[in-house]
């Protein structure tokens, strides 16, 4: 396990603070004077956090982690909002083209996302319950079960070409409209089943602590990337999976930072290049014409930030909602909130489908869409739900859970299926319907394995017990 010692303390904190001063510093010279204030407090808050949670095992809070995240990886969620010159928002006609409009849901925003944080940390302060469970699977090597949940994941790629017709066809499965998907014939199942190679990875590399200098680790680690990707058209996935790889190298070395992690870093941009590439021109463009070279070519950075910048401010669904809420747009009052209960069943067993989730239900009701969903945040789902009351009582949820998290992992950092279901937590998990649905994707089949290991723990005590006896 890492622990934060007081050097990493200090480094943690020291980024902290030069985000703090880089925000008070475009205070001072750029033109939206209140966006900066908003951003300023935003850092701030999660630099007293970082603070009072900076424990010797504070990276097994996911408080901390999610400031931590929020300030290194997920940064650019943000940052975009102090360096666009133009605040246009286009996912709420044309009130998102007022760019006070949108100054002032980003501002809400920021402000909402301060008191949703200080409410988690309020709940994760007031926990104070001591938790001793120790989970089964301490000192087991995954190895085997590892390659049996990717040779499952990579047969259900299989099967998904054979579904679509060809492997063309499952590439622009994202060009098309969603009611044309082969999703919507045969389920999601094959989609889920497809993505579980990253967990099989995972468990791999949490439990075997030499996996890293074998020369087919590496290849395997592609291979299921680039499944996942295929299906799923996500390039968060890629960034998730990374983490998730990134973590089990980290608890296994005991450091944060080598020349092998620089490395992986730059295959992490290129491979986002190249993902943003396929996203934006579409596979079948690519196929058909290639890539038009003589387009003006941007760097790998400028793209990314582009892309950010038009996630976070001009194609932001969060921004949207806000901008819809102020002109008079109802409360959902939990609507949201009922897929969560409905997760777990396959969408073909349901005659009426699932009840939508927030980025359904973002896209039908700032564009009247029902063939995508635009993701939003956690926090202004709750605001949509509830108001005031809704950020409060999400934070303190939040917090009181990673709070039990935070506990059960200092006994258990040990056990590979809870590290990777932390890592799992910390990355994709939120109070939110759309949190809700990727972290499931993981728990699911961590819950399921769990439960398989105790069986056969209990199996092979009872016929101990029974040879013991015979004697």
């Amino acid at each position: 396990m890492i622990e934060l010692t007081a050097g990493r303390r200090a480094s943690i904190l020291s980024f902290a603070c030069a985000y703090f001063f880089g925000a008070l510093i475009t205070f001072l010279f750029f033109e939206n004077l209140l966006i900066s204030l908003s951003i300023w407090l935003f850092i701030g808050t999660m630099g007293v956090i970082l603070a009072l949670l900076s424990g010797r095992y504070a990276l097994l809070n996911p408080v901390f982690m999610f400031c931590l995240l929020q300030l290194t990886l997920f940064s650019l969620n943000w940052l975009p909002f102090l360096f666009t010159d133009t605040l246009i928002n286009d996912t709420y006609g044309t009130v998102g083209l007022n760019s006070n409009r949108v100054e002032r849901a980003i501002i809400v925003l920021n402000l909402l996302t301060c008191l949703w944080l200080f409410c988690a940390l309020m709940g994760n302060l007031l926990w104070r319950f001591k938790v001793t469970w120790r989970a089964a699977d301490i000192g087991l090597n995954f190895r085997n079960i590892a390659l049996v949940i990717i040779a499952f994941s990579i047969m259900s790629f299989f099967i998904l070409i054979d579904k679509t017709g060809s492997f063309f066809d499952l590439m622009i499965q994202r060009e098309i409209t969603r009611e044309d998907r082969v999703a919507a014939t045969i389920g999601r199942h094959w989609f889920a089943f497809a993505q579980m190679g990253i967990l099989g990875v995972a468990l791999w590399a949490f439990s075997d602590k030499s996996i890293f200098k074998s020369w087919y680790f590496l290849p395997v680690v592609v291979t299921v990337l680039l499944i996942g990707f295929i299906v799923s058209g996500n390039r968060t996935s890629i960034v998730m999976s990374f983490v998730l790889i990134y973590g089990a190298w980290a608890f296994n070395s005991k450091k944060l930072i080598s020349p092998a992690v620089i490395a992986m870093a730059v295959g992490l941009l290129i491979t986002l290049d190249i993902a943003s590439l396929v996203r934006d021109e579409g596979f079948s463009k690519l196929q058909s014409s290639g890539y038009d070279t003589g387009a003006r070519e941007e760097s790998m950075l400028e793209k990314l930030l582009q892309v950010r910048s038009e996630r976070a401010i001009k194609g932001s669904a969060s921004l949207g909602v806000l901008i819809a809420l102020d002109d008079g747009m109802p409360f959902l009052f939990g609507e949201s909130y009922k897929s969560i209960a409905y997760i777990p069943i396959p969408s073909n067993f349901l005659s009426d489908g699932k009840p939508p989730a927030a980025g359904r239900l973002a896209a039908k009701e700032l564009a009247g869409r029902t063939d995508t969903a635009w993701p939003i945040s956690p926090v202004v789902e709750a605001y949509w739900n509830f108001g005031l009351f809704g950020v409060v009582l999400s934070g303190l949820i939040y917090g009181l859970f990673s709070a039990l998290i935070y506990r059960v992992m200092l006994n258990n950092f040990d056990s590979t299926i809870m590290l990777v279901g932390y890592f799992s937590y910390v990355t994709t998990f939120s109070v939110g319907s759309d949190g809700f649905y990727k972290f499931s994707q993981a728990a699911v089949p961590l819950i399921a394995l769990y439960f398989l290991i105790k069986v056969f723990i209990w199996v092979r005590c009872r016929v101990a017990r029974v040879n013991y006896n015979g004697r």
